[in-house]
């Protein structure tokens, strides 16, 4: 993606383990070799282009196993929402697959995606 001006500024959401072997947390060699972008600077791609408050709102579930950070104001009412999970690998979050997580990943981004329509493309 070198030319970044044809990217609508669009929502996102990201769930990802720190226990994650396929594709790291921090980035750097992964799966097949591959070498991926940490999480960190994958958010804070999205974060700017979407124009959103670089300062998250940040919660922790009761555990502390789950931390949700939202970065709001972005432009057409865009967000970016990152879940950190302490535990778990590469696996979908959802307590039907793990029975420890707090979160249902498919209900999250259910609930994420219907307040955030995707945007159309004008002209």
């Amino acid at each position: 993606m070198n030319d970044r001006s044809n990217l609508l500024n669009e929502a996102i959401i990201v769930f990802h383990s720190l226990g994650d072997t396929i594709v790291a947390y921090k980035g750097g060699r992964g799966f097949q070799a591959r070498t991926y972008l940490s999480v960190n600077e994958s958010v804070s791609f999205w974060v700017r282009h979407d124009g959103c408050s670089e300062e998250p709102r940040r919660e922790v579930s009761p555990s502390g196993q789950t931390i949700k950070e939202t970065y709001s104001g972005g432009a057409n009412g865009t967000e970016v929402v990152l879940y950190t999970l302490l535990y778990g690998t590469h696996d979908w979050p959802d307590p039907w697959v793990t029975t420890w997580l707090e979160i249902s990943a498919t209900d999250e981004a259910w609930e994420f995606f219907k307040s955030h329509p995707k945007q159309s493309i004008s002209g």
